[in-house]
């Protein structure tokens, strides 16, 4: 599995992309912490000091020996991460989190869509004649599914603005956009545990690009260096002997990292 092709890299190059990038990331935003002077109290050293014991101590001798690790090691680590963390909650205080239950409106829906104009007509044609609607989507429907659930900025344009002024049960005409055309029945014009859910996202989206557009410009000024040679030569221990998994889950029992 581990040579198998993935996207194109074989996963054990993939594995190595995402680990040096994160990696990266956690640096640069320690020292974006040190720029504005923002540093781990005492009382959250403590906690992740207990945090290192545990996962070091979970550690089998294989396990300590190629990672080559010690428990101050590890209490490092985890301080790197916690300092992160504490970046970005300082990055992200003061976004706006009050978001309206149109903006986060997610309606239940059935779709055909199709992307031949001909194939549209005969669509339009049995769906005037009163058709069931979920019949006729079984005969011609070209997406993956019939019954969706959807948001703002999920369908084209053209689709969103007639479907979000559907009424439950209501079926729109044919909708024309640059990669085909839809039929939208509203099932749902307003589900509100998906749009409550949908909001949290919405915040998160918020809180993520107003921690980006800092970080961004704090990164575009900063050089890096990488030791090739040694990155090249990492192999990962694929042979079973190697099974810790919890160094996040230890993480988290004494310091909650934000996502």
């Amino acid at each position: 599995m581990w040579k198998q092709q993935y996207q194109t890299d074989d996963l054990e190059q993939y594995v190595k992309d995402v680990t040096l990038s994160e990696m990266t990331r956690v640096i640069c935003m320690d020292q974006l912490a040190e720029q504005k002077e923002i540093t781990l109290s005492k009382e959250e050293k403590t906690n992740l000091k207990l945090a290192a014991k545990e996962y070091y101590e979970s550690l089998n001798e294989e396990e300590k020996s190629y990672m080559d690790v010690s428990e101050a090691t590890i209490e490092k680590l985890y301080e790197n991460y916690a300092l992160a963390s504490k970046v970005y909650t300082s990055l992200t205080t003061g976004v706006n989190e009050e978001v309206s239950d149109d903006e986060a409106r997610v309606m239940e829906a059935q779709q055909i869509y199709v992307k031949d104009q001909n194939r549209a007509g005969e669509v339009a044609s049995r769906l005037a004649n009163g058709e069931d609607f979920r019949t006729v989507a079984a005969d011609y429907n070209e997406a993956v599914q019939i019954d969706i659930t959807f948001g703002r900025d999920e369908m084209p344009k053209e689709v969103e603005d007639i479907a979000f002024n559907l009424n439950d049960d209501e079926i729109s005409g044919n909708i024309a956009t640059e990669d085909g055309y839809y039929f939208i029945k509203c099932i749902n014009k307003f589900n509100q545990e998906l749009t409550d859910a949908n909001k949290d996202k919405i915040v998160k989206k918020r809180e993520k690009e107003a921690f980006n557009d800092e970080y961004d410009a704090f990164v575009a000024d900063l050089s890096s260096s990488l030791n090739e040679k040694v990155w090249d030569e990492l192999e990962l221990k694929t042979d079973g002997t190697i099974t810790t998994n919890s160094f996040f889950e230890v993480l988290d029992k004494y310091y909650q990292l934000e996502e």
